[in-house]
């Protein structure tokens, strides 16, 4: 039984009393200084809505007269201002403020095309903390239909320009080919990168939401508009920082209720009835590609239906022109099938919403990896070849929905998920240790990992080899339910956020291999060990509940600070059963039983593996105290905005873990700091400049299983011990970036750094013993590791006549790599250090001619890397790419799209890595039918020299794995476009 103990932050006790007193007496000064201001300023707000539709009247002129001479007092539109006034999101709300004086008062509202309202406004008995009037909603009436002729505004086709605090791009201002998804648009914005996972970046900042015309479609699966939607329906994508549901019911901006987005506008012929298109083909190799994307609006509800299937790996188009490498390729074959729904419907009112989405994904990929690893070793390294080959067979069933309701004093957000997903994998993996190095392997040693047998030249400096075929099918079950309020006060500007989710998971697994090590010394076959296994993982199943509540005390207008408390309650329990099946006769060595069989119950119900069996139950119970002091300050040429999030944890952890040596119970009591979104950032009004500044604590427990001091033999190559003495490990980022824009010139370019020390990080030290190729890993805390980046990137036109542009990134990043390395049979593992530094770069040029493009581009990334070991000899890498892309309009209405691209490694151990490869790839398209209809043949690799070649590296080692690809192919398929208008 272990004695219960404090795992405490590395602060001591008087420094934090010290800075919290320090941080209540600032709030109490501050709070004091503003009372003053109560008595000056009453804040008058309310939304102004079309009588018959309930549609906003953006725009709306408010006044506010004296009821006694009718003079003006204050007025203001009816804009949304949080929002910068510009874009799809925009409402008719307003706030504005009038002198805090008891009185009758007259709201006049009035608007071209409706008739002039009045509205009384008595201001009477005025409470003391009341700084805020709501007004509710007013309703204008048209006197009469209006027929307007439509106003046509023709502008120059700049590429991206700032209106207020949002960058919008305008979407025909890029070159781009038939058939081009939004993914192709979103790679050629200026300061934007977008990761292989649907992960975008603007200006270094990453964006949490993509929205479709304000709406958040698709949450949280930013793919499936990527790969959907068609660049043709896309006017323009804009970029800010959205206020969310919580601060638009307050007429407040709340702390934590800003995100930053990316919202994709539709031409505004696709913004009202059916809209979609419908894509097939085939091709060599087997190839093939089906697609439909549909979507229906109307002013109050939208409608998208999608599915996709193919066996192509890789969404790209030829002549896209992006930072594209043969490592963003999905490994391997995939054939997967995709197909969902989306919704949301807004209440005329305004009262409710409702929203969802529903979709099911089937996938098969097959990958084989072939992979070279350098161990660090004290007194000379060792050195693995890895080949593994994986047919993973994947089903999920995902849905989620979310029902938003607004009351006069309180909303309510309520969030129900539910996924369900099933796997069926098969893996082959064989895995050499040598004593020595070899600088290739050619295709005879490589077939000869799998025969009795290995090569003669490999023998000579084996250690051991593993040969391994496992089978793995389970399912797992996952669901949820969210519910938040927030409750504001009649007289008073504050508010109270009331938050409770309760969770749960269930999965089963069955896992099944025939495990063969060969051990060799002085290049003969020494030993053999076998193994046929079963692991029933079942039942693993948990639940969580959580509940927050939250008091804002708004202090003025520009100052906020919340207070928050929230309790956490989750409990796992695992069963891993392991059974030993060679352990009966006809089931060892020879075994012509087929994987993924089992005899009887009974037959084998005896011959479990205690000492690698186990059931382990954990209840953790978390308390969190909080904070978040937000001020912003907007004067006539510049805007700051400042916000300081502490957090405050205490864990009490608790875990029951039970196999055939150990029972054993324990509790873990740790406090933890944590500090998520603390910034500073300053803007001047033009937008031409901006600083910020970012500073973020990430606290994290070790995990509680890393505790259990038991030895985990269920790798023999690899065991696992426990550590009692692990302490929390802390993450520090600080981040810091200028940006400068030059509007009429349509430039901008940004510099950032980045500092990321880990302090206490948790690292798997392992001793190695080089005569059989066991590693013993023990978890240990470790100083030293840290990164840091600095670049500068810009974009933008370089002529007067916009039809030459760049997009240019240029960097250095440094990483510090920490581990605990030793042998067998040294009292304790030595420190393992690895420095690398890499110079990056970025570049690329188009050039426009008429409706064609030609462009060049180039990237590269050369790296350095030392050791602090006197054995280890420092070695340079590179990896580094350049090219031609061209979009080229042709006569008979032709149009190609192709990219030109030569990839080149150097410094790789494996020699046969070190290559320069030329890929070609090419698209040739024509519309028809006013272009409806559009026919396409696409040539993907047609030189036939694609390889992916990834390399990772830290204090254990060097990994560089090749894996398969898509071989070349050629595909013609056809589009369709429709767009059914209602009548």
């Amino acid at each position: 039984m272990n004695k219960n103990h404090w795992a405490v932050i590395p602060v001591s006790q008087s420094v934090l009393k010290k800075v919290y007193i320090a941080f209540v007496l600032l709030c109490m000064v501050i709070s004091g200084h503003a009372q003053s201001q109560y008595n000056n300023v009453l804040v008058l707000q309310g939304r102004i809505k079309d009588f018959v539709t309930h549609v906003d009247v953006p725009g709306s002129k408010i006044e506010v007269l004296n009821a006694s001479d009718s003079a003006v007092i204050a007025s203001t539109e009816a804009l949304n201002e949080y929002q910068s006034g510009e874009d799809k999101w925009v409402t008719a709300e307003y706030w504005m403020g009038i002198p805090r004086k008891e009185g009758n008062y007259i709201l006049r509202v009035s608007y071209d095309g409706y008739a002039t309202a009045y509205v009384d406004l008595p201001l009477l008995h005025l409470y003391k903390r009341e700084t805020r009037r709501d007004l509710g909603t007013i309703f204008l009436k048209r006197p009469k239909t209006l027929n307007l002729e439509e106003v046509v505004v023709k502008t120059t086709k700049v590429k991206f320009y700032h209106k207020g605090d949002t960058i919008v791009y305008n979407a025909d201002a890029f070159q781009l080919g038939e058939g081009s998804m939004l993914d192709a648009l979103v790679r050629q914005l200026p300061g934007a990168e977008l990761g292989k996972d649907g992960r975008i970046y603007v200006n270094g900042k990453f964006v949490e939401s993509l929205l479709l015309n304000g709406k958040d479609f698709f949450r949280g699966d930013n793919k499936v508009m990527l790969d959907n939607l068609p660049t043709y329906m896309v006017h323009q994508v804009k970029v800010y920082d959205r206020l969310g549901e919580n601060s638009r019911f307050l007429g407040q901006e709340v702390a934590g209720d800003k995100r930053f987005v990316m919202d994709v506008q539709l031409k505004k012929q696709y913004n009202i009835g059916w809209v979609g298109n419908v894509e097939a083909g085939g091709g060599t190799k087997d190839r093939y590609l089906a697609r439909l994307f549909a979507m229906r609006f109307t002013d109050h509800s939208q409608l998208a239906i999608y599915g996709n299937m193919n066996n192509l790996n890789d969404g790209r188009k030829p002549g896209e022109g992006d930072n594209w490498t043969p490592s963003d390729l999905v490994g391997g074959l995939t054939n997967q099938q995709l197909a969902g729904i989306d919704y949301n419907i807004d209440a005329r009112s305004g009262k409710y919403q409702l929203s969802g989405n529903a979709q099911i994904k089937h996938a098969d990929n097959t990958i084989i990896d072939n992979t070279n690893r350098t161990n660090f070793l004290p007194n000379g390294n060792t050195f693995d070849r890895i080949v593994a080959n994986n047919r993973n067979h994947n089903v999920a069933f995902s849905t989620d929905h979310r029902l938003y309701f607004e009351f006069k004093n309180a909303n309510l957000d309520i969030k129900p998920y539910f996924n369900y997903q099933y796997l069926n994998n098969k893996s082959g993996f064989s895995l050499l240790t040598l004593s020595s190095s070899l600088d290739a392997f050619s295709k005879s040693q490589v077939d000869s990992l799998y025969t009795p047998m290995i090569g003669r030249e490999l023998l000579r400096s084996a250690i051991s080899r593993n040969l391994r075929n496992g089978l793995l099918n389970g399912h797992s079950l996952k669901g949820g339910l969210s519910v938040e309020s927030v409750i504001k006060f009649k007289h008073s500007p504050d508010h109270l956020t009331l938050y409770a989710d309760a969770s749960f998971r269930h999965e089963t697994e069955n896992n099944y291999d025939h495990n063969r090590i060969d051990y060799y010394a002085h290049g003969q076959l020494n030993n053999t060990d076998f193994r046929n296994r079963y692991f029933n993982n079942r039942p693993d199943h948990g639940y969580s509940m959580t509940g927050r509540i939250a008091y804002t005390y708004v202090i003025r207008r520009e100052l906020s600070i919340d207070f928050s408390y929230k309790y956490n309650h989750t409990t796992t329990d695992r069963y891993s059963s392991l059974y030993r099946l060679d352990q009966l006769t006809d089931w060892g060595t020879n075994t012509t039983h087929e994987l993924g069989t089992l005899p009887s119950v009974a037959a084998y119900s005896h011959l479990i593996d205690a000492a690698n069996s186990y059931n382990s139950w954990q209840a953790d119970n978390t308390h969190t105290f909080g904070a978040f002091l937000v001020w912003n300050k907007k004067g006539k040429k510049s805007e700051w905005w400042a916000q300081v999030v502490p957090n405050l944890s205490l864990l009490s952890r608790t875990m029951h873990y039970r196999n055939g040596h150990v029972d054993t119970i324990f509790t873990k009591r740790t406090v933890l700091y944590n500090m998520p979104s603390t910034l500073i950032r300053w803007k001047s009004t033009d937008r031409k400049y901006e600083y910020m500044f970012q500073y973020h604590v990430d606290g994290q427990a070790p995990d509680m299983n890393k505790f259990v001091n038991v030895r985990n033999t269920t790798d023999p190559l690899n065991i696992t011990m426990g550590n009692t003495h692990l302490q929390p490990s802390y993450k520090h980022e600080l981040i810091s970036h200028f940006i400068r824009t030059y509007p009429k010139k349509g430039l901008m370019w940004i510099v950032e750094a980045q500092y990321i020390p880990t302090v206490n990080a948790i690292a798997m030290g392992y001793t190695y013993d080089k005569a059989t190729g066991q590693r013993t890993f023990k978890p240990e805390n470790v100083d030293g590791n840290w990164r840091g980046r600095l670049f500068l990137g810009g974009a933008g036109v370089l002529n007067k006549s916009r039809t030459l542009d760049f997009k240019a990134m240029f960097g250095t990043n440094y990483e510090r790599s920490v581990d605990l390395i030793g042998l067998s049979g040294v009292a304790s593992a030595g420190r393992s250090v690895v420095n690398s530094f890499t110079w990056m770069s970025q570049l690329q040029l188009n050039y426009k001619i008429g409706q064609s493009s030609i462009g060049l581009k180039g990237n590269g990334n050369w790296g350095h890397v030392s050791g602090n070991r006197n054995d280890f000899n420092a070695f340079n890498v590179a990896d580094f790419n350049y090219g031609l892309i061209a979009q080229v309009r042709l006569p008979w209405d032709l149009r190609l799209g192709t990219d030109l691209t030569m990839y080149s490694r150097r410094g790789y151990k494996d020699k046969t890595m070190n290559s320069d490869d030329v890929v070609w790839n090419a698209r040739l398209s024509r519309p028809f039918f006013k272009g409806k209809l559009v026919v396409m043949v696409d040539g993907f690799d047609i030189l036939g020299q694609l390889s992916n070649v990834t390399r990772t590296m830290n204090a254990q080692g060097i990994t560089e794995t090749y894996s398969n690809v898509i071989p070349r192919y050629l595909v013609l398929h056809a589009t369709y476009r429709f767009n059914i208008m209602p009548h």
